[in-house]
């Protein structure tokens, strides 16, 4: 068990990684695109669309590691008066049907990068199915964090 939660930390330090270059380069490509704007001015067509890009692959991944390290959103107003145990078994009944929503999601996501297949981006050429793609690399990443947290919440002693 400590191998697979190696690997799956490993993963997910991965993905942070990925993170972290696609926020960098969207930062880069805007403060280019703004140089480029408002002192040279001749603002290049593709910096907005690629910083759209990269603004899609960092969020929806970063939804994937948030989902791992239990970071999203969520209402603690019933963890004040609910025993430990009934906790756990509403965290665990959430977190399954986390991961079956998730596979239905993974479906209909194949399905529209499956459809935008042939179509490019006006401004850079680049293919929309590589924007599109991101859904079904950043859902499957979600239903990885979604067993983790899973296997977490089973092994967990409360």
């Amino acid at each position: 068990m400590k191998t697979i939660r190696k690997y799956y930390d490993m993963f997910f330090q991965g993905i942070e990684i990925i993170c972290v270059l696609f926020q960098g380069a969207m930062v880069l490509i805007l403060a280019y695109g703004v140089f480029m704007r408002h002192v040279i001015n001749n603002s290049p067509r593709w910096t907005d669309e690629i910083s759209l890009f990269c603004m899609i692959w960092f969020s929806l991944l970063g939804a994937a590691v948030a989902l791992k390290e239990n970071r999203h959103i969520r209402i603690q107003f019933w963890n004040s008066f609910l025993p430990p145990k009934v906790m756990k078994g509403l965290e665990l009944i959430v977190h399954v049907i986390v991961f079956i929503f998730l596979l239905w999601f993974l479906k209909y996501a194949i399905a529209l990068t499956n459809l935008t297949g042939s179509t490019k981006l006006t401004g850079s050429g680049i293919p929309m199915k590589y924007l599109y793609v991101s859904e079904p690399v950043a859902v499957g990443c979600m239903i990885i964090a979604a067993i983790g947290r899973v296997g977490e919440i089973i092994g967990s002693k409360s």
